[in-house]
């Protein structure tokens, strides 16, 4: 199942501003990142964001967000949109960018 390009091209449209921006195309969707650490991916089953351990319980308590959960146990810092084709602007907007400011904060990945 393919990725909604739709949604790709707003969350690329909130990281334009920014720099070390990169997108790969992995496990059959589209994974953002900056400077090599995961920002947001867009995927078959919708959108996933790394917020970080500072703003997980955060954005856990805010409206549409879910853990994301790896057999029984969720992943940490990792959530996901309940409902990605629903996502206002300034929903997505938070979401993205508190995922980047958390990715900007890591140091830069070594290839």
């Amino acid at each position: 199942m393919a990725y909604d390009e739709a949604l790709a091209g707003r969350v690329r449209s909130i990281l334009s501003s920014r720099n070390g921006v990169g997108e790969r195309s992995l496990f059959g969707g589209l994974t953002f990142s900056i400077n090599g650490n995961m920002v947001a991916s867009v995927n078959s089953r919708g959108l996933t964001l790394s917020v970080g351990k500072e703003n997980y319980e955060k954005a856990l308590g805010m409206s549409g967000v879910k853990k994301v959960m790896m057999g029984e146990k969720p992943m940490p810092n990792v959530v996901m949109a309940e409902d990605p084709s629903n996502i206002s602007n300034e929903d997505l907007n938070i979401w993205v960018n508190m995922a980047a400011d958390a990715a900007a904060a890591k140091p830069p990945k070594v290839k």
